[in-house]
C-alpha cells in the first residue's frame, strides 16, 4: 500500500563524457499525497504548508508555479497527454524548502488508479533559471520497475547539449525508492552515448517504518531524526486526534 513517507538516501551525478565527473551526496526527500497537503502542517511539527517555516512545502514551487492546485494541474497534464485510468491518489517526490529556499532539479509525480496501481509518471525538471518543464508518460510496471525514454525538450545544463535523449528508470515506491535518469546523444541505443552522456540517480529508503503503516493517520505518531554533517533534523509526526 502506498503511503506518505520521508526517503533518506543519496544522489549520484555522473558525467561519462566528454569529460568524466562524479558527485555524490546525502539527501532526504518528501513523498507526499497531494490530497493531504492541507493537513501536513498540523501533523508534522516542523513542516509548514504554503507558509514560512524551518521546513515548508509551497504549491508555487511546482506545477503551474502560481500557487494553484497541484492536483488540478496534474489532472490537466494527464488529460492533455491522453492518459486515462487514473483518478486515485497522486504522490509527489521532492525536496521541501529549508529556511525558505529550495531547488528541485527534478520532482516526480506518481499517479495511481483508484485500485492502487501506478498508472502514470510526471517528471518535472527544473533548471537554475527558475524554469520548469514536465515529461508525462504512462506507467506499466514490470517487476516493480518502470522505464521511459523521450527526447530532451528543455535546457538544463551547459555541460550537456539539447540534442540528447532521456532514459528514465523508476522503481515503484515502497520501502525503497529509486530513480535513474540517463542522458545520451539522440538516436543512439542506451549503451551508446556518442561521447555525450550523464546520469542522475537517487536511491532512498523510507525512514518512517514498514510498508503499510501510514505516519499521517491519527495512529501514526513517529519521531524521525536525520543527521547531515553537523545538522540534526527531527521530523515529529504527531497524532491528529
Amino acid at each position: 500500500m502506498t503511503r506518505a513517507a520521508v526517503y533518506d538516501g543519496r544522489v549520484i551525478h555522473q558525467r561519462h563524457g566528454p569529460r568524466t565527473h562524479r558527485l555524490e551526496y546525502r539527501v532526504f526527500s518528501l513523498f507526499v499525497n497531494l490530497d493531504e497537503l492541507e493537513e501536513l502542517h498540523g501533523r508534522l511539527r516542523l513542516l509548514n504548508y504554503n507558509r514560512r517555516g524551518l521546513f515548508s512545502f509551497h504549491d508555487s514551487d511546482h506545477g503551474a508555479g502560481d500557487g494553484s492546485s497541484l492536483r488540478a494541474w496534474v489532472d490537466g497534464q494527464l488529460a492533455h497527454a491522453g492518459i486515462t485510468g487514473t483518478g486515485g491518489p497522486v504522490y509527489l517526490l521532492c525536496y521541501p524548502r529549508v529556511l525558505g529556499y529550495v531547488f528541485n532539479p527534478i520532482s516526480v509525480y506518481y499517479c495511481y488508479s483508484q485500485g492502487g496501481r501506478l498508472q502514470a509518471l510526471i517528471y518535472e525538471v527544473g533548471n537554475t533559471y527558475g524554469e520548469r518543464h514536465s515529461y508525462v508518460a504512462p506507467a506499466d510496471p514490470d517487476n516493480g520497475m518502470v522505464q521511459h525514454a523521450c527526447d530532451k525538450a528543455f535546457y538544463v545544463s551547459p555541460f550537456l547539449p539539447m540534442n540528447c535523449r532521456y532514459n528514465f528508470r523508476a522503481r515503484v515506491p515502497g520501502k525503497v525508492l529509486s530513480l535513474l535518469i540517463r542522458e545520451t546523444g539522440q538516436n543512439l541505443p542506451l549503451g551508446e552515448d556518442g561521447g555525450i552522456s550523464g546520469d542522475l540517480e537517487f536511491v532512498g529508503i523510507d525512514s518512517i517504518g514498514g510498508p503499510v503503516a501510514d505516519p499521517l493517520t491519527p495512529n501514526g505518531g513517529v519521531t524521525l531524526t536525520h543527521s547531515y554533517n553537523f545538522t540534526t533534523v527531527t521530523w515529529e509526526f504527531i497524532d491528529a486526534g
